[in-house]
């Protein structure tokens, strides 16, 4: 199981797929994109409001560094 999962790891690195997140604001959903992001495993974009996700990663500790942030209400 270990071997198939390193596999799926190690071809998401080298296809580099972009991924869309919604829900941006919810932790989990940052929590998961500053994996996905540290890993390598995809490129990111969060879909909510830019002061609230900056909020909520601070506060929690999450590094989105890299991770482009798609705010609907001011686009």
């Amino acid at each position: 199981m270990l071997k198939v999962i390193s596999e799926l790891r190690e071809q998401a690195k080298r296809q580099k797929r972009k991924i869309v997140l919604p829900e941006g604001e919810d932790k989990r959903v940052l929590e998961a994109a500053a994996y996905i992001k540290t890993e390598g495993l995809a490129d990111i974009i969060l879909v909510g409001n830019k002061e609230k996700i900056a909020a909520i990663s601070k506060d929690k500790g999450f590094n989105l560094d890299g991770i482009e942030i798609a705010d609907l209400e001011s686009s």
